[in-house]
C-alpha cells in the first residue's frame, strides 16, 4: 500500500508535466513536427531496409545530401546507391524538429551500424503531395562520448526495438524527447 501512493502521486505529476509541454507548443507546430518526423521515421527504415521505392516518395526530385564522408549525391545517385549498399543499423539518437512554413529542420544525432556515431541536418519541405526531403548532411561526431552523455542528462536518448524499428501504432516514437517550434 505504501507503494500505490508515491507511484501514483509521480504518474500524476508526470501526467500534469507533458500536459503542460504539450501546453507551450501551439497545436499547428505540433501536428506540423509530428508530421515531419513519420517521414524521417520512414526515412529511416527505408535506409535500414534499402527500400528505394519509399526513398523515391521521400526524396524531394531536387534532393541533395553529402553524407561524412564529403561524398554529396542528388537523387538519382542516392536512389542508385541504396540499392546495392547496406546498413545493419540505423537509430535516431536524439532530433529536435523546427517548423517554419512550408519548410521543416530536423537535427539531432545517430548511430550507424551499432558505432558510427554522427550528428545530422535534414531540410524538409511541404510539397501538395506532403512533406519531402530535400536536402540531408551528415558528419561524424567528433565528441560522441559528451553528446551521449549529454542527451542521458537531458533526458533524449532512444533506444532502439526490434531490428532497430522504433515507432507507435499513431506514428509517434516512445521516448524521444521532441522539441517543435514555429516560427510562422
Amino acid at each position: 500500500m505504501g507503494q500505490i501512493l508515491p507511484r501514483s502521486a509521480a504518474t500524476v505529476a508526470l501526467v500534469f508535466f507533458a500536459v503542460g509541454l504539450a501546453a507551450g507548443q501551439p497545436a499547428a507546430s505540433r501536428s506540423s513536427g509530428d508530421d515531419v518526423m513519420k517521414i524521417d521515421e520512414a526515412y529511416r527504415l527505408a535506409k535500414l531496409h534499402q527500400d528505394t521505392l519509399a526513398l523515391d516518395g521521400i526524396l524531394a526530385d531536387d534532393f541533395n545530401e553529402t553524407n561524412q564522408n564529403g561524398n554529396s549525391r542528388n537523387k538519382a545517385q542516392t536512389l542508385e546507391l541504396w540499392k546495392s549498399f547496406s546498413i545493419t543499423s540505423l537509430t535516431t539518437d536524439t532530433f529536435q524538429v523546427r517548423v517554419t512554413g512550408d519548410t521543416a529542420m530536423v537535427t539531432g544525432t545517430q548511430t550507424e551500424n551499432g558505432f558510427e556515431r554522427m550528428l545530422f541536418t535534414r531540410v524538409y519541405v511541404k510539397r501538395p503531395t506532403g512533406w519531402q526531403l530535400l536536402a540531408s548532411m551528415q558528419f561524424r561526431n567528433p565528441n560522441p562520448a559528451s553528446s551521449a552523455s549529454a542527451s542521458l542528462q537531458q533526458g533524449t536518448s532512444r533506444s532502439p526495438g526490434v531490428n532497430g524499428e522504433i515507432m507507435n501504432a499513431d506514428g509517434s516514437i516512445p521516448g524521444a524527447q521532441r522539441t517543435l517550434a514555429n516560427s510562422s
